[in-house]
C-alpha cells in the first residue's frame, strides 16, 4: 500500500509542476525562428504559409508577412507592433513540453511553431 501511495504522490506532484511550467514563457525559451503553419487562410492575418518569423532577444522581431517590428511578453501572452499596426496573441505548447506555439488563430490551426 506505501508503493501506491508514493506513485500517486509522485503523479500529483507532477501535474501540480507540469502547469504552472505550460504556462511559463521566458523571453529566452521563446527568442529564436519559427515558421507558419496555416490550415486556413481565413484566419490567417496576412500570413502565408511556410513564413519565417524571427524572435530577436533585444525585444525585435523580422517577419516575412509584417515586416520588421517590436514584440512585448507578459506571462503567456505576446503583442507584435509594426509600422501602425499591432497585433496581440498568446504563446501554448502542445501536451505541455512541446515547441512553444504562438497562435495566429486557434480554431482554424493557425500558428507559428518553433523550429
Amino acid at each position: 500500500m506505501l508503493n501506491r501511495e508514493k506513485i500517486l504522490m509522485g503523479i500529483i506532484g507532477f501535474i501540480i509542476l507540469a502547469i504552472p511550467y505550460n504556462s511559463y514563457f521566458p523571453q529566452f525559451l521563446v527568442t529564436g525562428e519559427y515558421i507558419a503553419k496555416i490550415e486556413d487562410k481565413f484566419g490567417a492575418d496576412g500570413v502565408k504559409n511556410g513564413d519565417n518569423l524571427i524572435l530577436n532577444e533585444n525585444g525585435t522581431f523580422q517577419c516575412d508577412s509584417w515586416g520588421v517590428g517590436t514584440y512585448t511578453i507578459k506571462g503567456n501572452e505576446i503583442v507584435f507592433t509594426y509600422k501602425d499596426e499591432y497585433f496581440q496573441t498568446h504563446f501554448r505548447r502542445p501536451l505541455f513540453f512541446g515547441q512553444p506555439r504562438i497562435i495566429i488563430f486557434r480554431d482554424l490551426e493557425s500558428e507559428f511553431v518553433k523550429k
